[in-house]
């Protein structure tokens, strides 16, 4: 009798001691972990830096299908060129912030998903745009 009690309290201290750090609240688990917020503004940051790259190649792409000159189009060709290396170096922020996010939470799996998303949306109109050039070139 005399060896379980000691036992019994040392499990029960581990029990409370383990609950009471399951119940942390939100706010000092973030004050333990700073850096997570930073990841989640940067991504955010990201996402909205891609959506408008994304809307200046529409804008671009449209304008290079309304050119009716080859001037025009030659000068709207080098536009896009340098759009085109500006969102990949975009793109390839993307891939590395997207590596060194946790995977600690639905919401950050939820980041991830949409980061690679633009990241797809961005080197599909890319493609569409050396198409179109392709085809302008030729004609």
């Amino acid at each position: 009798m005399k060896r379980i009690l000691p036992i019994m309290l040392i499990g029960l201290t581990s029990f409370l001691g383990a609950n009471t750090y399951a119940a942390e609240p939100a706010q000092d688990h973030q004050i333990h972990h700073p850096d997570e917020q930073k990841t989640d503004v940067k991504t955010q940051a990201s996402l909205q830096k891609a959506d408008v790259k994304l809307t200046e190649m529409s804008a671009l792409q449209e304008k290079m299908a309304n050119a009716k000159s080859p001037k025009e189009k030659n000068a709207l060709m080098a536009e896009q060129m340098k759009l085109m290396q500006e969102c990949m170096s975009m793109m390839s922020s993307m891939s590395k912030d997207s590596k060194g996010m946790m995977m600690n939470k639905p919401e950050d799996m939820m980041l991830r998903q949409q980061m690679m998303e633009k990241r797809m949306d961005m080197m599909q109109m890319m493609m569409q745009m050396m198409m179109d050039q392709t085809t302008t070139s030729k004609k």
